[in-house]
């Protein structure tokens, strides 16, 4: 079995065709874990700008945990032929 660890504050924020982007809060040399899901599918990425071509597809309720630097920004775009849905992205403390 897999220790998550405690869970921190969750934020969510509707995915739309629009790529929208979660700054990771702390210094650049900390990393911080995250646990993300949404309701659709959607591509993320740790560049400027998440595109389906060139992302991570997480698939709808598909769990992913990633781990950032603080200062790093988290992309995240609706994938293609998508509905509007919402992300959810839960810092693992």
């Amino acid at each position: 079995m897999l220790d998550l660890g405690k869970f921190g504050a969750t934020v969510s924020f509707p995915v739309t065709v629009d790529a929208a982007s979660f700054s990771v809060l702390g210094v650049d040399f900390v990393t911080r874990t995250f646990l993300v899901v949404s309701d659709r599918i959607t591509h993320l990425d740790r560049r400027a700008v998440a595109a389906p071509e060139t992302s991570l597809r997480l698939f709808a309720d598909q769990t992913a945990r990633l781990v950032c630097f603080g200062g790093e920004t988290l992309s995240f775009v609706l994938g293609i032929g998508e509905v509007d849905g919402t992300i959810w992205i839960t810092e693992v403390v």
